[in-house]
């Protein structure tokens, strides 16, 4: 029949639910942490658009593409997180831009998702009427 002794068997009988359990917290710990960096990123960036959206307002609407090359530029600089930036204006069209080409090209809105007007656009025409 069986030629495990008793000593084998209680052995397994404690390690095979150890093993188990400490497999299934291992992933969820993974798991977790993996999201809480994924959530971080993300904030990270939004406070960076945030950050170059407000200081890029006045060169945008002055169309000061020298000041807002040094912008971008400085956008990245030191920082290995930040692939590419682009700004572009509200026909899509690149106004400045750090980065490869190919990552700058997929920043861009696809012809279909271009706003048709900004927030503030929508705002000072609710203000006027």
């Amino acid at each position: 029949m069986n030629e495990w002794g008793i000593r084998a068997r209680v052995i397994l009988l404690a390690l095979v639910p150890t093993i188990l359990v400490a497999i299934v917290m291992g992933t969820y710990f993974i798991a977790t942490r993996v999201h809480d960096l994924d959530v971080s990123l993300k904030e990270r960036g939004q406070a960076i658009v945030n950050y170059l959206s407000q200081t890029a307002e006045y060169p945008v609407l002055s169309a000061n593409t020298s000041s807002l090359q040094r912008l971008v530029s400085s956008a990245r600089d030191g920082d290995d997180d930040i692939l590419a930036v682009a700004i572009y204006d509200k026909n899509n069209l690149l106004f400045a831009s750090s980065g490869t080409s190919n990552l700058v090209n997929q920043l861009a809105f696809k012809e279909q998702n271009i706003p048709q007007q900004t927030f503030i656009e929508t705002i000072a025409f609710s203000l006027a009427e």
